[in-house]
């Protein structure tokens, strides 16, 4: 169902479209043929939740854009702490500080979202006679 967009969302929208990118750029320094296949599945599902966000900014595109969110952010963490399953630890550069940043913030847009629609429907549904 299509909602009105807010500037959270249209922030939101491109926070993600910022993080596919980031990921393709990623794409350029993994040997791995599994990383490059798992790489590209979240940069493309990125891109297509941007999109979605920026045009309907409903359920489904905020629901993409918190999965694409929390699997950069879980992935980039493990990648820099521990290391991912059969790779070694990574140094942490500036593409890895911009998907933690990035994914937070995000998130932190989503919230601001959900409370801007919940504040403009509040004042709609109040009645116009009230004082």
């Amino acid at each position: 169902m299509k909602r009105q967009t807010t500037w959270a969302s249209r922030l939101t929208a491109v926070t993600t479209a910022l993080i596919s990118l980031l990921l393709c750029e990623r794409l350029t320094h993994d040997l791995s043929t599994s990383s490059i296949v798992l790489l590209a599945t979240v940069a493309a599902l990125g891109l297509g939740a941007a999109v979605k966000m920026a045009l309907h900014n409903c359920f489904e595109s905020h629901l993409l854009v918190s999965l694409v969110t929390g699997a950069t952010l879980v992935g980039t963490l493990l990648s820099v702490t521990v290391g991912l399953p059969g790779a070694s630890r990574s140094s942490l550069t500036p593409v890895h500080a911009g998907l933690i940043g990035l994914p937070i913030l995000t998130l932190g847009l989503q919230n601001a979202d959900a409370r801007l629609r919940r504040r403009r429907r509040d004042v709609a549904a109040a009645h116009p006679y009230a004082s």
